[in-house]
């Protein structure tokens, strides 16, 4: 999902379609086939894209070095097997459902887009979320955030880098052993609440429990987000829009992904500069999400 630091505009740009909810959704996880993708739905069928070597390499560049995020916690077969790359990223078709729809503003035809976009300079340095479900956190508050906040203020992302625990401690899935969140109920929660400096609220991969005091969650509000989209293709088709995808890339907005990634990416990844995907990763003997 993209976030923005302006107001919505109230121009037609987000469906006034009313979110759907349910009282009866769960955690992903159980079963490959539930394993969906945030916003990224098969990139591997797809592998020459620009865009997507862009955003593996922007995955790498974030989480280079660690074992990534797994989809699930918990649940049968391959996934129990799994369990110790258990490292952070749910889904919920229809809590996802509830994030609003962005429409494209044009296609690439009438307005070409740049043959390649990078947002590199905005990013903090890579760092390993260690053992903890937490990539979630990283990706939304340490990253996208980060990114967000350096581009609008010319801030050194080196040192103005966002906390992962004080988002994933807040949004933790409950009873899960700090091992995953949704995409949605971190940018919920960064545009209600925001998020606090990396400097104000240390990181640890051993404990998901330490919450915000009243003053920090007061200084917080000052780094909230002014809202966030799904790119769908429409309310009803939760299928990934590319297009919409690189307009907020070429715009300078990051795009918080969830993918599913093969077993070299989770264990071969140190010192590389980009994923190839071998078949054995096609046929998923161990993923992540």
């Amino acid at each position: 999902m993209p976030i923005r630091m302006v107001p919505d505009k109230g121009d037609g740009q987000r469906s006034n379609r009313p979110p759907r909810r349910s009282s009866n959704s769960r955690a992903g996880g159980g079963m490959g086939g539930s394993l969906l993708p945030m916003l990224l739905g098969l990139l591997l069928k797809k592998p020459k894209l620009l865009l997507i070597v862009g955003i593996l390499f922007a995955l790498f560049y974030f989480f280079g070095g660690s074992k990534g995020c797994n989809l699930g916690e918990g649940g049968g077969g391959m996934i129990g097997q799994l369990a110790g790359l258990t490292t952070g990223a749910e889904f919920d078709p229809a809590l996802y459902d509830q994030a609003e729809v962005y429409e494209p503003l044009a296609d690439n035809v009438n307005a070409p887009l740049p043959e390649r976009v990078t947002l590199e300079k905005y990013c903090p340095p890579r760092l390993n979320q260690g053992v903890q479900g937490s990539c979630v956190a990283w990706a939304s508050a340490y990253a996208a955030r980060t990114i967000v906040q350096a581009q609008a203020t010319g801030a050194d992302p080196k040192r103005s880098a966002f906390s992962p625990s004080y988002l994933y401690n807040q949004i933790k899935i409950p009873n899960s052993s700090c091992q995953g969140a949704y995409i949605y109920r971190a940018m919920e929660h960064m545009l209600d609440g925001g998020v606090l400096p990396f400097s104000q609220f240390a990181y640890t991969d051993q404990s998901c429990s330490e919450l915000p005091d009243d003053r920090e969650r007061s200084g917080a509000r000052q780094y909230r987000i002014k809202g966030f989209q799904r790119l769908s293709k429409g309310a009803d088709d939760q299928k990934t829009d590319m297009l919409a995808m690189k307009q907020h890339l070429a715009q300078g907005s990051p795009v918080v992904i969830g993918m599913m990634v093969g077993g070299t990416f989770m264990q071969d990844m140190e010192g590389q500069e980009g994923w190839f995907p071998t078949q054995t990763d096609y046929r998923m003997p161990g993923f992540g999400g």
